[in-house]
Order: C-alpha cells, then structure tokens, then sequence
C-alpha cells in the first residue's frame, strides 16, 4: 500500500519544465526607397507580417534562424547566433524597429 502511495505522490510532483524558443534575423527591403531593415525576432515571417503590417512595397524574409533555451518574458533580450562569431552586429528587436543602412 505504501508503494501506491509513493507512486501516486512521485507522479503528481511537478517536473522542472523546459522552455525553448526560435529567433529569426528577418531581412525587410523596400523596393521604392530602397531602404532595408534587419530584425531579430522570435516572429516568424508570416507572423510578423500579422504583428507589424508591411507597406506595400516592402518584402520580407529570413537571413537566419537558430533555437534558444530559455524564456522571453519580460523582454529579455535574445540569445546570440552560435553558429556565428561575436563579430555580429548588434541586430534591431521587434520592440524597436528601426533602419539599418
């Protein structure tokens, strides 16, 4: 009977729960002004576009993306790309878009 017991308790322990997430380097040109943005985001391309609408003029897609332990709450910032070199620029996040030349 007290192994029932045990087992019962043991199964309904929580279990430590791990959290992972994708960054995407989005690529956003203008086709008019020519004006290009380069954003890291945990949004891919087609939520994004949902998110934040793109003028008509302007196309979107991803240069790159890689996988994150962790959380994302209360804006912590992302993760660094692993496959490239701490040579990587500071990126824009999605809270502030802005244009990179």
């Amino acid at each position: 009977m007290r192994f029932y017991i045990k087992l019962v308790f043991y199964c309904l322990l929580p279990l430590p729960a791990l959290a992972e997430y994708r960054v995407f380097t989005l690529y956003i040109t203008d086709k008019t002004t020519k004006a290009t943005k380069q954003i890291n985001t945990t949004l891919d391309p087609e939520q994004y576009i949902d998110f934040y609408p793109l003028k008509k003029s302007e196309e979107i897609s991803y240069l790159r993306t890689w996988r994150c332990a962790g959380r994302t709450d209360f804006f912590k910032s992302h993760c660094k790309n692993p496959h490239l070199p701490d040579q990587e620029p500071e990126l824009v996040t999605s809270q502030s878009p802005e244009i990179l030349k």
